[in-house]
């Protein structure tokens, strides 16, 4: 592979997204609540964000935990956010929706890509859970979207490798694959070398223990320095 690999940071709070920035990412993705798959991040988060980081800018659009079959009114909540969030300048909108029978909704795909307008559309990891996910590759090429973010139908990429690999092959002309899934310093050179693939999405991250408490307040979802130093350091970003 010739091309310089791309890294995105997964970033679930203000820290991650300066992190990113010290350390050059060539993009990011807003999201929060990590350990749930990730929900929208708030309206304060992203205009921050982009005043710090102006390189490549992704954000995740999920309005709640659970599946990705959303009703009438949880659509609409997406695509509110999604007007929004590109008002205030971002540039790739992360986002997705299935039917019951675990299939791309296409109807509100065929939203997302025109209330994304120019904007570049990625669908998240719901094509890991999609039946017959070749067929559904295939129809988001068809909408217009730009880039899938996944791990092969794994649970993590170093697992889906020869998926990751052959739906490059069959489908890399005309769709951008994006690994995604336990990626870190440790695995990241053999992701690299043997998916084909050029871009990687990271959230090498560390959960701060929050204090104890009468309440369960969950803990805070950091990128980690020194995990993030080692995988720039797998990729060449580091002398």
């Amino acid at each position: 592979m010739n091309q310089r690999p791309i890294i995105e940071l997964c970033c679930a709070n203000i820290h991650s997204v300066v992190l990113a920035h010290e350390y050059d990412a060539d993009a990011i993705e807003l999201c929060c609540d990590l350990d749930h798959g990730g929900l929208t991040p708030s309206h304060a988060l992203i205009q921050k964000a982009r005043a710090i980081f102006r390189k490549e800018m992704a954000v995740f659009f999920r309005p709640r935990n659970g599946n990705f079959v959303y009703d009438a009114l949880e659509k609409e909540l997406i695509l509110k956010d999604i007007e929004w969030a590109i008002s205030e300048g971002i540039d790739t909108v992360v986002a997705g929706g299935m039917t019951v029978e675990a299939s791309i909704d296409e109807s509100f795909a065929i939203q997302l890509r025109t209330c994304s307008n120019l904007k570049k559309l990625s669908f998240h990891r719901a094509i890991d859970i999609c039946k017959n996910p070749e067929s559904q590759i295939q129809q988001l090429i068809d909408l217009k979207f730009d880039r899938i973010l996944t791990s092969g139908c794994a649970s993590k990429a170093a697992e889906g490798i020869s998926t990751l690999r052959k739906w490059n092959q069959k489908f890399g002309t005309q769709i951008e694959f994006m690994a995604a899934g336990g990626i870190d310093h440790a695995n990241a050179r053999f992701i690299l070398q043997e998916s084909g693939l050029n871009r990687f999405h990271a959230s090498v991250r560390i959960n701060q223990i929050s204090e104890k408490s009468i309440m369960d307040l969950g803990n805070e979802e950091r990128a980690d320095p020194e995990k993030v130093k080692k995988l720039f350091e797998v990729f060449g970003r580091l002398e």
